[in-house]
């Protein structure tokens, strides 16, 4: 027989209690349907009696005797037996319970017999016995409610249990997910400390004068970033291995029947209390794709963008582009996290430099100006003469892996990049904008920058990140 949960016994004896009282019934027994050993039907079995006894058989007159677990008494079934992952029971074909013979000189009235019914399904049988007076149809209607509550009483509580199972499943599943993940970044941390050394190896090798120092540098510059994500990432397991610990079957407090992982009920975790948002000198709300709580303190976009550009630009001339960048000395200041702000100009860049065809230009300007609200946003401009995003799929850029047109190319990608950076210009209290086709007048002053021979012209893309101004 499926497990019954404490709290589902409980309810069956105080019912039980109640309809024996009630109907001053000589005793009371729920009997419950489970498969038989031929695997080809049902039997009862005996759960609740009242009052209770070793022997729940005893005390029931002879004519209830098929109803004992034997051979004789299992319900053949026409449909077939559930499967392991779904909870709902077999249905069988109720039999007649035969009943006392009228003759008997133990038993004067029949038993009042009711079966558990759900949706049409038999799910076992209320049985009273009342020696000497006959049932009333008062009587009868108790005994029905009664079954009624019982049979969606079990059905919820079998469908609990089974939601529960599914939720440990789940869970270790996480846990061994979590495991791979841990395994796989002390692995990724070996190769990136070897590039590290090489790295720095080939910056004290090479001349300063020679033109390869700066790809020297940015191999070291690169590996620190991934060194960087690489201890987020490490962060980020660490508080999901937190909430896996918090949300394991054994710490649930609460569920559909109560409390406890092994009472048989539906547990869930508890539902987190939203913390207020913090001031703008605070820290910044936790993102859990970052992983970290930013923190957000005065920078210069120039400071920032400068180490950037010197490995795009190595990147741009191996693939045939042309790399242009205009920003002012004298920018005023603005809020960001220096590390997620990287990160956004890092996808902007990477994403000019994958998707710009040869012979494009890649710029980047900045000392852009805007009020919002009264508060000044200074932004900084990444764009490039390339193909441009269709109007059809601007609406939804920022979306986690939505790609558009690009997905139907032949250039690798997961949609990510746009959605990351979003999620992160919006925790540092700014935003991206996208603009394609450039206007005219943008390329009319972005000409002036272009001093190279430019082969491909295209519609354009540019986005502008915008921060807030000290």
């Amino acid at each position: 027989m499926a497990f019954a949960s404490t709290e589902f016994i409980a309810l069956c004896q105080s019912q039980v209690v109640l309809l024996t009282q009630a109907l001053a019934a000589h005793s009371t027994v729920v009997y419950l349907a489970e498969q038989a050993d031929n695997a080809m039907g049902l039997s009862l079995v005996p759960l609740v009696a009242y009052p209770e006894t070793d022997n729940p058989w005893a005390g029931l007159p002879d004519g209830l005797a098929p109803m004992t677990p034997t051979e004789s008494t299992v319900w053949v079934s026409t449909e077939t037996a559930p499967t392991e992952t779904a909870p709902p029971p077999v249905t069988p074909a109720v039999p007649a319970v035969p009943l006392a013979d009228a003759s008997s000189e133990t038993v004067a009235t029949p038993p009042l017999v009711h079966p558990l019914m759900h949706e049409g399904v038999a799910l076992g049988m209320l049985v009273s016995h009342r020696p000497a007076l006959a049932w009333s149809r008062e009587d009868r209607q108790r005994a029905e409610q009664v079954a009624n509550t019982l049979a969606l009483a079990w059905i919820l509580d079998q469908r609990g249990q089974w939601l529960q199972q599914q939720f440990q499943q789940r869970h270790l599943a996480q846990a061994t997910q979590s495991e791979t993940f841990h395994d796989l970044l002390h692995q990724f941390r070996n190769p990136l400390t070897a590039l590290q050394t090489f790295g720095r190896l080939l910056v004290k090798r090479i001349p300063a004068d020679d033109p390869n120092q700066p790809i020297a540098e940015g191999i070291v510059r690169e590996s620190r970033r991934l060194q960087d994500l690489a201890q987020t990432f490490d962060e980020a397991l660490a508080q999901g291995d937190d909430a896996l610990q918090a949300d394991s079957p054994g710490s649930l407090r609460r569920g559909i029947f109560g409390p406890g992982a092994t009472q048989g009920g539906l547990l869930l975790p508890e539902t987190a209390t939203p913390e207020a948002t913090p001031a703008p000198e605070s820290p910044l709300p936790d993102s859990l794709r970052w992983g970290r709580s930013l923190q957000r303190v005065v920078g210069s976009w120039v400071d920032l963008v400068t180490p950037l550009l010197q490995s795009a630009t190595a990147i741009a001339q191996d693939r045939g582009l042309y790399l242009v960048e205009q920003l002012p000395d004298d920018l005023p200041g603005v809020w960001m996290d220096p590390k997620a702000l990287a990160e956004v100009l890092s996808n902007l860049l990477d994403n000019a430099l994958k998707y710009a065809p040869a012979g494009s230009v890649i710029w980047v300007v900045g000392g852009l100006s805007q009020v919002v609200e009264g508060q000044t946003f200074q932004g900084l401009a990444v764009g490039d003469t390339g193909q441009g995003i269709p109007l059809a799929d601007q609406p939804r850029i920022f979306e986690r892996h939505f790609r558009g047109v690009r997905a139907s190319g032949d250039i690798p990608g997961t949609g990510l990049g746009l959605a990351i950076a979003q999620e992160l210009m919006e925790a540092m209290g700014g935003h991206l904008d996208l603009i394609s086709p450039v206007p005219p007048d943008y390329q009319r002053a972005l000409s002036e920058l272009m001093d190279q021979t430019v082969s491909h012209q295209g519609p354009g893309v540019c986005f502008i990140a915008w921060l807030a101004q000290v």
